[in-house]
């Protein structure tokens, strides 16, 4: 018993020590400094736009000097994609490029935690992440206040209303509700907006590993976890979050980033595990 208390003890070591390793963002969208200096607190940030160092149109075999500049002569850019701890997904991340079964099985099948702040791309005939048709942007009216509905949540959050947009900004929200398969809706507008044109609509949406999508992926389960959070229209400022709001993007961004729990418990045993075998060998020899 001894033996194994310590040969797990070495295992959560070997993983503490993984995970204070530097972590890796990539964030395909628009130029934005205030945003790509938020996400340098999650790591190591790489900002790319479409069209210059990441072919988002094919992520299975395509090799480029991006790709090859990461892993090395032939590696692809599925392969360099999934070196990354974090892909965030922009507007300019080729909306209507991304119009295709095989593309969208390509990043439905990606193992590579992914957060789209982008309606345009999850849609369903895009990522095919939910099954709404499109995207709007409206204006906020009204008084500051309570705009969004937090629905149970591992993340943490207080369910109820909550003020997480800054009122007489512009917010991007799917066009209509949608199925997300077996998601989470993490929060939905309320009618404090313009008109309640937003009522109801998602603000927010969560796939464990293992989530089928329910938009046009549906039937495949994602391989990492996935995240939406609708942003602006220009899907990169983060100046219409308020307090609340950003701390909710935070926290979304850390759960997507995490492993599940299951993965912790395989990472820390198999870690125990060859601590064992090389504590056995080290006594035999």
């Amino acid at each position: 018993m001894k033996r194994l208390a310590f040969c797990l003890a070495l295992g959560l070591a070997a993983w503490a020590t993984s995970s204070l390793q530097a972590q890796t963002v990539l964030y395909i969208g628009d130029t934005n400094a205030a945003f790509t200096s938020y996400l340098g607190g999650f790591g190591t940030v790489t900002s790319t736009t479409t069209g210059n160092t990441v072919n988002v149109t094919d992520i299975s075999t395509t090799a480029n000097a991006w790709s090859e500049g990461i892993g090395g002569p032939g590696f692809t850019v599925k392969q360099a994609l999934e070196t990354f701890d974090l892909v965030v997904l922009g507007r300019s991340a080729g909306s209507g490029t991304l119009n295709n079964a095989t593309i969208r099985t390509n990043w439905a099948n990606l193992n590579a935690p992914i957060l789209s702040i982008s309606p345009y791309q999850t849609r369903n005939d895009r990522l095919g992440w939910f099954s709404h048709t499109g995207a709007f942007d409206t204006t906020l009216g009204g008084s500051a206040g309570d705009d969004v509905n937090v629905a149970t949540n591992p993340l943490g959050l207080t369910v109820g209303a909550a003020d997480w947009y800054v009122h007489t900004t512009t917010i991007q929200s799917p066009s209509g509700s949608g199925s997300a398969g077996d998601g989470i809706t993490l929060a939905s507008f309320n009618s404090n907006n313009t008109g309640g044109t937003r009522n109801g609509l998602p603000a927010a949406f969560l796939w464990e590993v293992g989530d089928q999508f329910g938009g046009l992926a549906s039937g495949i389960p994602a391989p990492a976890r996935r995240a939406f959070f609708a942003l602006n229209q220009n899907a990169t400022d983060l100046s219409m979050l308020t307090v609340d709001g950003q701390s909710a993007l935070t926290a979304t961004i850390d759960w997507v980033m995490i492993p599940e729990p299951s993965t912790w418990a395989l990472l820390i045993v198999g870690g125990g595990l060859l601590a064992g075998v090389g504590l056995r060998r080290k006594r035999q020899a």
